[in-house]
């Protein structure tokens, strides 16, 4: 890949979509660092970054779409959805089988590489700052964008508020994502 991306014609601009499926940035973290590297020699922009979302948020606004409406049903779905973004960005995962994730961690080696990989990012935007990513686009393409929405389609009929031992169970499952975002704060 790094190939056909030295090989592209430099007046365009493309876009590639990091999504399920792929590895994550603890696999990819060399290749991409790599081609960045090789791209920046040529004098071409690459541009990495990812938007995160606070996790009392995600996990309310995830509870809501997937109609958890029963104690245990949230109780469940929080033990189940813990440290979503770390899982995500080293794993390409959100899934139950990195639960033993915040043992891994914990690990000082993981977690410096960890902290290495969140260097690779050029960007790293709160769902709610996702409006400071109009200008830099803008910038790049050269072109006016259309507005961003001021605000979120509802698409459930009822909202669950989560309760103050919902939000403290919060807390305790997503220490790393909290973490994460804390340490990213840090190096803006």
């Amino acid at each position: 890949m790094i190939i056909t991306l030295m090989n592209l014609n430099l007046n365009k601009h493309y876009i590639f979509h990091h999504h399920h499926g792929y590895p994550g940035m603890k696999y990819s973290y060399n290749y991409i660092n790599s081609l960045k590297n090789k791209l920046k020699e040529k004098k071409i922009k690459f541009l990495f970054f990812t938007i995160i979302r606070d996790p009392y948020k995600r996990i309310n606004s995830s509870i809501n779409y997937n109609k958890c409406i029963t104690n245990n049903q949230i109780i469940n779905y929080i033990n189940l959805k813990n440290n979503y973004i770390i899982k995500y960005i080293l794993y390409n995962k959100d899934t139950c089988l990195y639960n033993n994730l915040p043992n891994i961690l914990q690990n000082n080696s993981e977690y410096d590489n960890f902290k290495k990989i969140r260097t690779i990012f050029d960007i790293i935007l709160d769902i709610n700052e996702i409006y400071k990513l109009k200008p830099i686009l803008e910038l790049i393409f050269n072109n006016k964008l259309l507005p961003m929405p001021s605000n979120k389609i509802n698409t459930t009929n009822y909202i669950v508020n989560l309760n103050i031992n919902h939000k403290l169970l919060i807390k305790d499952k997503n220490k790393l994502d909290i973490k994460f975002i804390d340490y990213c704060k840090l190096i803006k």
